[in-house]
């Protein structure tokens, strides 16, 4: 496959750089054996819009700032996990860099903000410490509603400067959505920018194909916190120790790879497929490498 033509000059860590609505951004983790790449460069990546090469405009490994909605199931068998990550909680913010901002949310069959973004370590600490006391958002687990309620935390308008957008759920993966597909959760991340990651607990497996509902009432679907994840190019990390895998998590979403492209001209209102590979000296060094990025984008209206 032939080279992808680079930008004379990729504008990267130290560089002003104004992101134009026409570009779009990508938020990329590359993985070996399960474990972070985090020394990959402009030039150890190719971008493809529906097929056709683009050139990267903008690069940075971990000097954009970040904005991240944390979003806690509370319901009856997630409160033991949501204590852990509030023991950890100073600790896994440590990875935080200046300029990003954190709110915090909490759900069960109804989700309620307990922080917006903010900057402030000790008001995110609150606010999760808090997570574990709330009592009263119903009984069951709306997952997806939960989703769409905090992506519509997030600004409608994209960023003028470089900005990364994720999501970090903890749940167990349970309950059961109500004219709530999972379409309808990834268009609203994909539209706003926004990676979900997920903590989900140990023992959870996903749900079952969705051929083998048929005949069950499709207003009704299970959660896959897991396809959600792999469509907005997110990871969903098993674990029976949320304390523990809070700080880790947080760590790998803080020093992913955001890139920015100029797409081809494209009617508004599309969804464009996207595709990042390594470049062939980059993909001789790292083998089979892993890439995780949002599966596309819709073009602005």
């Amino acid at each position: 496959m032939a080279g992808l033509a680079q930008a004379p000059s990729v504008p990267s860590e130290s560089s002003t750089f104004r992101v134009e609505s026409t570009q779009v951004q990508l938020d990329v983790q590359v993985l070996v054996r399960q474990r972070p790449v985090a020394n990959l460069e402009a030039v150890d990546f190719q971008i493809f819009d529906e097929g056709a090469p683009c050139a990267i405009t903008y690069f940075s490994h971990e000097s954009a700032s970040l904005r991240l909605l944390i979003l806690l199931d509370v319901s009856g068998s997630m409160r033991k996990q949501v204590r852990q990550m509030a023991e950890t909680a100073r600790q896994a913010l440590n990875a935080l860099r200046d300029g990003d901002q954190v709110a915090v949310m909490a759900f069960a069959r109804r989700a309620e903000i307990l922080e917006s973004f903010t900057p402030d370590r000790h008001a995110m600490e609150a606010a999760i410490r808090r997570a574990c006391e709330i009592q009263d958002l119903g009984a069951g687990t709306a997952m997806n509603e939960s989703l769409l309620a905090a992506a519509s935390h997030f600004p409608q308008t994209a960023a003028t400067t470089p900005e990364r957008r994720a999501i970090l759920i903890l749940t167990d993966n349970q309950g059961l959505n109500y004219l709530c597909p999972d379409t309808k959760v990834v268009a609203a991340l994909l539209t706003r920018g926004i990676v979900l990651n997920a903590i989900v607990m140990a023992n959870t497996s996903q749900p079952k194909r969705r051929e083998s509902l048929a005949g069950l009432n499709p207003d009704f679907t299970p959660p896959d916190v897991f396809g959600l994840a792999s469509e907005t190019g997110g990871e969903a990390l098993r674990s029976d120790r949320a304390g523990k895998s809070f700080p880790e998590i947080l760590e790998r979403i803080r020093t992913r790879y955001l890139i920015y492209y100029t797409p081809p001209p494209a009617p508004p209102g599309m969804f464009r497929h996207v595709r990042v590979e390594l470049s062939p000296q980059a993909a001789r060094r790292y083998g089979r490498a892993e890439i995780r990025v949002r599966s596309g984008y819709y073009t602005t209206r």
